[in-house]
């Protein structure tokens, strides 16, 4: 069942887990935090 749906599985809460939700929170938040505090942006060189 986890192969077919692996956002179910037991890693979800793992750490290491690039989609847990805390990795996807910390992610959101340091990039809204880049954009509103003037850091560079893509196209930045």
């Amino acid at each position: 069942m986890y192969d077919m749906y692996p956002d179910w599985g037991p890693a979800q809460h793992h750490p290491e887990n690039p989609r847990s939700h805390e990795n996807v929170s910390a992610a959101l938040q340091a990039s809204l935090d880049l954009r509103d505090n003037g850091g560079q942006r893509p196209d930045d060189n």
